[in-house]
């Protein structure tokens, strides 16, 4: 590893190599757990939403944008789903 300077790289490398590494582990950990009969350490289920960190967080999504009540369909779009939901019971009418 004295072969690569850290000086050289950049921030995201060395945060894809960070992950890398943390993987590497856990795999040397579940191999060593079934190698010697041990029940493997229950992984824990990652958490939704966006990274800590990331430039997306839980106020920017559209869900959190809109004040409240569930969003509108305008007349005309209802109109084609009827007209859509029609034309699919003809068909299975014909049938």
């Amino acid at each position: 590893m004295s072969d690569y300077p850290l000086s050289n790289i950049s921030a995201d490398s060395l945060r894809n190599a960070a992950a890398i590494q943390d993987q590497i582990e856990t795999l040397g950990a579940q191999l060593r757990a079934i190698l010697t009969g041990e029940a493997p350490a229950k992984r824990a289920y990652k958490k939704r939403g966006p990274k800590p960190g990331s430039k997306r967080t839980a106020t920017t999504t559209t869900a959190a944008k809109r004040k409240g009540g569930s969003r509108k369909i305008s007349p005309e779009g209802r109109e084609r789903i009827r007209q859509a939901q029609l034309k699919r019971w003809a068909m299975q009418k014909k049938k």
